[in-house]
């Protein structure tokens, strides 16, 4: 079973988070250990509400929710580049040496226009992949599913490092 069929929702990338929200807490209340008296029956319910509560984060939280489909549903692995364009890998390239100027000579306007660029990158790939991920249904390529999620892990790496050396 999987965490779509254990709150008994569709599998999507766009989950409505109030009917999870209303789920979790049901199903919560249905498998809490204090309701349940013997050890057996508790110790099945524990496990229960441990299931419950790891699907609840990961269904709620957008990027593992996209991980945890692309797992279930391809042969996703988050492993290497192969997946992504060359051209995308260049201009990661081309960041990762500005970045790298950045930390020998911060400067306020070239961390900006870069965080600028960054943020431009992520919404122009997802407007790419928007009308797939809406559509999304039990058995459709995910091919460029799995590189819009590769492309996006790959910028959130990016600002991380913009903002790990010096604030804005």
């Amino acid at each position: 079973m999987n965490y779509f069929e254990l709150f008994e929702i569709p599998v999507t990338f766009e989950v409505q988070s109030a009917l999870l929200k209303r789920t979790f807490y049901e199903l919560s209340r249905k498998f809490h250990p204090d309701f349940h008296t013997s050890s057996e029956e508790q110790e099945k319910v524990l496990e229960k509400s441990t299931q419950i509560n790891e699907a609840y984060r990961i269904l709620s939280d957008e990027n593992a929710r996209m991980k945890y489909i692309l797992s279930i549903f391809s042969d996703f692995e988050e492993k290497g580049n192969e997946a992504l364009p060359q051209d995308f890998l260049m201009e990661m390239m081309d960041w990762n040496e500005t970045l790298d100027d950045l930390e020998e000579n911060p400067s306020e306007n070239a961390k900006s226009a870069l965080e600028t660029e960054i943020s431009a990158a992520e919404s122009n790939f997802y407007l790419a992949v928007k009308p797939l991920i809406i559509s999304y249904k039990v058995g459709d390529d995910l091919t460029e599913i799995k590189k819009y999620y590769l492309k996006k892990r790959y910028l959130l790496r990016m600002r991380e490092r913009l903002f790990s050396f010096a604030p804005l």
